[in-house]
């Protein structure tokens, strides 16, 4: 019996732990969805796993064991993506080559790093590259009118990242599709990984009673609104359904928590509308100080507008995570809201609706704590940022053993192909003697 050519198996979870090298290039100039994704991923991973973060200087300072800082230069945008991307080549090869080579790059692109060392470095060292993918880029930059050249190369940069990518991990099922129709990429290639929530520091709190005062709140019903302020947030229709709200609930204001490119417009709004007392904006607020904020409301709303690619918020989660009942537009991502009863889908850009939803839990004291206890329970068990970073861990490994088995199996196939044209060699040499 001829000899058996068997391919060793090697599960990477028995290994002690991964070395990663995260990049990314977030703007950590501000607090947002992107950065809470990126350092919680960061803090997650690093509890099992040697991780490497690669990115902008943060403007404050991050707990990080592990990093490597690009020098952030310049206020105007376009100034700050040609250094950035100018820096990035010029910095991580020095950083790579001082350390260890990682097991496998892990990447996310935000728009600014048209090719990332790791995309070469992959190819080149035969490590595997893991795209994270956190929403529709194109959907997206087409609301901020971004001029034409711009779109044209974010597509083209979307294409090599996920075509040279061994597998891309993105946060809902809409945007898998949409990268699967844009781009041709292989449906399994693809996994969905949702977003997540700190539920240490996002739980229900009783000690609100200074940041009440502070505001003005105490006697008022509030509806709060937390996270960036831009187009896609849906605010103006929030603005636009306050006098509904307020003609039977006299006693309510709305707190809007955070800030961004829109805030004058919504202030203006507000103006125009005579409602402008009943609105306070707080301007940027540090995250460790997001879930006081949460905690002094009695509903939160997500008034997001449509986007192909759906939604998986961090802020739905987390005002989940202090018990809180929500409304939200009914959009693909949402819908985990209706299925566990924790709070109300309304009619997307629809500001009678989404005030009906509002009075609807603002009269209801005990459908508000039930939606709220709800929420709480869903996200302890399915939504913390440990059960997604476990998710992600094991799909960097299953990567990782991919890459392993091809790669033995590409040599056991050159061995057998030498051993065979060795014996075709040996045959001629006999048949020529004979």
């Amino acid at each position: 019996m001829g000899r058996e050519n068997k391919v060793p198996k090697r599960n990477y979870f028995q290994i002690k732990q991964m070395n990663i090298h995260y990049l990314t290039d977030i703007y950590f100039g501000e607090k947002n969805a992107g950065t809470t994704h990126t350092i919680e991923i960061y803090n997650n991973l690093s509890k099992k796993n040697e991780v490497h973060l690669i990115c902008q200087k943060p403007q404050t300072e991050i707990k990080v064991e592990n990093k490597c800082y690009i020098p952030l230069f310049g206020t105007k945008r376009l100034m700050r993506i040609i250094l950035l991307n100018f820096l990035f080549w010029m910095i991580y090869p020095l950083y790579l080559l001082i350390k260890k080579k990682p097991d496998i790059f892990y990447q996310r692109f935000d728009g600014t790093l048209f090719l990332s060392p790791s995309l070469v470095f992959s190819k080149l060292f035969n490590i595997p590259l893991v795209m994270e993918v956190n929403g529709d880029m194109l959907d997206e930059i087409s609301m901020r009118h971004e001029p034409q050249v711009y779109v044209k190369l974010i597509k083209l940069c979307e294409k090599i990242y996920y075509s040279n990518a061994s597998r891309i991990i993105t946060v809902t099922e809409g945007i898998k599709q949409e990268i699967i129709r844009k781009y041709g990429i292989p449906e399994e290639k693809i996994e969905v990984i949702g977003n997540g929530v700190n539920t240490d520091i996002f739980r229900p709190l009783n000690k609100i009673s200074n940041l009440k005062t502070k505001y003005g709140l105490d006697k008022n019903n509030v509806v709060a609104f937390a996270g960036i302020l831009v187009e896609w947030q849906g605010l103006k229709y929030l603005v636009e359904a306050a006098p509904a709200i307020l003609k039977e609930e006299v006693e309510t204001v709305f707190l809007i928590i955070g800030d961004g490119p829109l805030k004058n417009d919504l202030i203006q709004k507000a103006k125009d509308l005579n409602i402008d007392k009943k609105f306070i904006f707080t301007g940027f607020i540090p995250h460790n100080e997001m879930p006081l904020y949460i905690n002094a409301s009695d509903v939160c709303v997500v008034p997001k507008i449509p986007l192909k690619s759906g939604y998986s918020p961090l802020k739905l989660y987390e005002y989940m995570a202090c018990g809180k009942a929500v409304i939200a537009s009914d959009v693909k991502g949402f819908e985990i809201l209706n299925q566990v009863k924790a709070g109300i889908l309304v009619e997307p850009q629809n500001s009678q609706k989404l005030s009906e939803a509002i009075l609807k839990v603002l009269k209801d004291e005990s459908l508000k704590n039930e939606m709220g206890n709800r929420g709480r329970n869903l996200v302890l068990m399915h939504y913390s940022w440990g059960s997604i970073a476990q998710k992600t861990e094991k799909l960097l490994a299953n990567a990782l053993e991919e890459k392993y088995i091809g790669s033995e199996h590409f040599r056991a196939s050159s061995r057998l192909f030498r051993a065979s044209s060795k014996r075709s060699r040996v045959s001629s040499k006999n048949l020529r003697r004979k």
